[in-house]
Order: C-alpha cells, then sequence, then structure tokens
C-alpha cells in the first residue's frame, strides 16, 4: 500500500535528521536467566502516538474527507499499520507523568542482538519518522501486553484470522458456550481495541466523544436504576483460606453480546473502511474508547454455574473495598448505561483475562 499524499496546506518543512544523541543509550540485551544477572527486562524503542496524533494524521492525509474524529483515528490507524516498512512493529506504552496509554510504532528491541543493533540504524528510524510525521525522537518504554504485532505483508492475514464471522452453534446464539470460541473472544477483546490492546482498566481521562445516533432515530429513556435492581455483591475478595471463607474475583459488569454490538453500530451510523472489519469488532473498539474512567472491560462468564461467556463493560469489582464501592454509585453505572444504550441491568460474573 502506498503512503497517500499529505493535502496542500498541510505540508510541513523537513525536520531535522536524528542523532544517536536524540535517542539516548540503549538498554542492555534482555536477559530472564537469574543465574546470569543482572536481570533486565524487555524494552521497545517506539515512536509514541496519541489518538489526537492519530486523528491529525488522518486529517492531513484527507483519510476521509470531512470526516468526524473518530473515524479519521481509526482510518489513520489502520493505514499506518500498512505504510510503515517492515519490521516495524505496534505496541502499548504507558508514558507521561499521569501513566497514560498510547500507541509506539516500534523500531527497536533488546529482545535479541538483531533488534537491539536497529536502535543505531538512522536510516530506519528515520523513514518510519518521515511517515508519522513525528517531530520528537523515539523513546525506551515498557510494553504492557504479552505480544506486539511485527507489521509485513502477513499482517492482515492475522489480523483478520482474529474475526468471528458466523456464531458458533450452542443453545442460544448470543453467547458463547465452548472453549474453542471462547479463545476467539478473548482474542477479540484483545486486538479490536484498535490502538489500545490492553484488556483491563480504560485510563480515558481524554476519552473520546460519543459519535451521534443516526439521524431520525430516538431513544426512549429508560427508567432509572435503584438499588434494588443491582443483586447483592459476593463480598471482598480474599484468597488467604486463614482469613476466612476465600472469594473468588467477581466483577459487576454490562453484558454486550455480538447482536448487541451489531445493533449499536448501526444505530450510531458506523462506517466498515476496511473489508476486514465486522460491525461489532469496530462497535466495541469505539465503545472501549468512549468509557469513562475507570470502567473496565473483560470477558466474563456469567449466568447459572457460570456457563455463558460473553464482553463485558466492568463498572465495580470486590478486588479492594474502593472498587466494591462503586457497585452502589448509581450516577456512574447510569452514565456508563447511557452509553451502552442498553435497558439492561449490571449483573456479577467471572472475569477472564489479566486481572
Amino acid at each position: 500500500m502506498l503512503l497517500p499524499p499529505v493535502k496542500p496546506e498541510c505540508v510541513r518543512p523537513p525536520l531535522p535528521p536524528l542523532t544517536l544523541s536524540d535517542i539516548g543509550p540503549s538498554p542492555p540485551l534482555r536477559n530472564r536467566d537469574p543465574s546470569k544477572r543482572p536481570i533486565v527486562k524487555t524494552y521497545f524503542l517506539g515512536f509514541v502516538v496519541t489518538f489526537e496524533d492519530l486523528a491529525q494524521w488522518g486529517a492531513d492525509h484527507d483519510l476521509v474527507p470531512g470526516g468526524e474524529y473518530y473515524r479519521l483515528r481509526n482510518e489513520a490507524w489502520d493505514t499506518l499499520r500498512m505504510v510503515v516498512p517492515h519490521p516495524t512493529a505496534t505496541a502499548t506504552v504507558r508514558y507521561g507523568p499521569d501513566r497514560m496509554y498510547g500507541s509506539s510504532f516500534v523500531v527497536a528491541t533488546n529482545r535479541t542482538p538483531g533488534e537491539l543493533e536497529r536502535a543505531g540504524d538512522l536510516e530506519f528510524i528515520e523513514q518510519v519518522r518521515t511517515i508519522l510525521g513525528k517531530e520528537e525522537p523515539p523513546i525506551w518504554h515498557r510494553r504492557i501486553i504479552a505480544f506486539i504485532h511485527w507489521v509485513s505483508w502477513r499482517a492482515w492475514v492475522v489480523h483478520s484470522s482474529l474475526q468471528l464471522d458466523h456464531l458458533p452453534p450452542c443453545t442460544n446464539p448470543e453467547h458463547v458456550t465452548n472453549a474453542r470460541t471462547r479463545v476467539k473472544v478473548r482474542a477479540l477483546a484483545s486486538h479490536s481495541r484498535g490502538p489500545f490492546q490492553r484488556l483491563s482498566t480504560m485510563n480515558n481521562y481524554n476519552r473520546l466523544p460519543l459519535p451521534p445516533l443516526r439521524p431520525g432515530l430516538v431513544r426512549q429513556p429508560h427508567p432509572p436504576l435503584t438499588l434494588e435492581d443491582i443483586e447483592p455483591g459476593p463480598g471482598l475478595r480474599n484468597i488467604e483460606p486463614l482469613n476466612g471463607r476465600v472469594v473468588k474475583l467477581h466483577a459487576l459488569c454490562f453484558i454486550m453480546t455480538y447482536s448487541e454490538l451489531e445493533e449499536w453500530g448501526r444505530d450510531h451510523d458506523i462506517v466498515l473502511t476496511s473489508e476486514y472489519d465486522l460491525m461489532h469488532r469496530v462497535a466495541w473498539s469505539t465503545i472501549c474508547k468512549a468509557l469513562p474512567h475507570p470502567a473496565m472491560v473483560a470477558t466474563v462468564r456469567y449466568g447459572k454455574k457460570h456457563s455463558l461467556y460473553s464482553l463485558a463493560v466492568v463498572v465495580a469489582t470486590n478486588r479492594t473495598p474502593g472498587e466494591m464501592a462503586r457497585a452502589t454509585d448509581l450516577e456512574y453505572m447510569e452514565q456508563v448505561r447511557s452509553i451502552l444504550g442498553t435497558e439492561k441491568k449490571p449483573v456479577w460474573g467471572r472475569p477472564l483475562g489479566p486481572w
């Protein structure tokens, strides 16, 4: 795929070339063997991009003429991953004084000697920097997920293999009940969030605006939640038998099935910009980026004997007294409920994934 041209009024003067001093010293080669001290964790050298950076890049390259913020951002992310040179990678990074989440286009790591040598390949780094239009040099950062995606001509084959274009046969087609599909659902939850691929707390202090409903669609207001609508909690989590009854981790959440996500996407007039996209994937990604802090997302087990699996937006857990107290914050739950546009009441379930 060719790099889309920049609009004439957005052409910028050439940036001064990077030097090794701009990048800074590289960390030592990764070492996870305690017998060969010191222990060195994995570090990535990458260009950090925020949602605002992606939307601006999409507007500068006129990817969606007259498009809204979230469409420009999504299209820019998809386009950049296809035009950056191999072996550029994408990863998620926490940066800044508030430890915000962002995306990173990785040009080097300390995992192997070969990947560490790329930290000195200024020609390759400049090539990636020119495509991104970044003035800042790349920074060394830690990863916050278990893997990264190497961008190559096969990236979209991997990307499309995670999509569920049909539901598995089961007693209730809206729910996932078999182990094989459960793995795919967890992959969907961790991959479908666009630039943010971490499955845990959504630190959306600067969350994106919710896309408007399609013209002519008016939702009737739902009856407000009351404390009687919320089933009793399981008690504070306790994993130490010496401290009393063992209580496993539970989450109070709004369940979102595939059909509900597809309906949400159609109601908000979401446009699929890639032949690999499915409506429920794009809708889930958009919802995740519009949730207020400290909302969470997870795959949960719920129902009788916790036999059903589904994606869910978590509003409270029993991990700490503070998180448990949010189970009575009706104003906060109504805010999340209004984003989802659902009449459902939150239910307690068992979360899966990195909790």
